[in-house]
């Protein structure tokens, strides 16, 4: 669709200008999650909240409000595709590091 097509541009101008862990970059990546999401590619959506989720976790940290909704967000796709196991237990994502 065009909009996939769009914001996958935007992350790929985004990971070149501010690279991968940039806090634009994570945004940039929730952005194309949510039109696969929308557009029913649940599995690549998926994969991408991931990368998201970790990257965020990386930078931003485990309590950061980004990286908790990135977080609601990977768990909710995991749900809908009946990968609950892989979503990470809510009080372990949380735990001090």
């Amino acid at each position: 669709t065009r909009a996939e097509a769009y914001f996958a541009r935007v992350l790929a101008r985004r990971r070149a200008l501010h690279g991968s862990d940039d806090p634009r970059t994570l945004y940039a990546m929730g952005h194309l999650t949510a039109v696969l999401a929308a557009r029913g590619s649940l599995h690549a959506a998926v994969t991408l909240a991931k990368k998201q989720c970790a990257a965020s976790l990386r930078t931003l940290g485990p309590c950061h409000p980004d990286t908790l909704l990135c977080h609601g967000h990977a768990v909710s796709l995991l749900s809908q595709v009946g990968r609950h196991e892989e979503a990470p237990l809510r009080s372990t994502f949380l735990a001090p590091s």
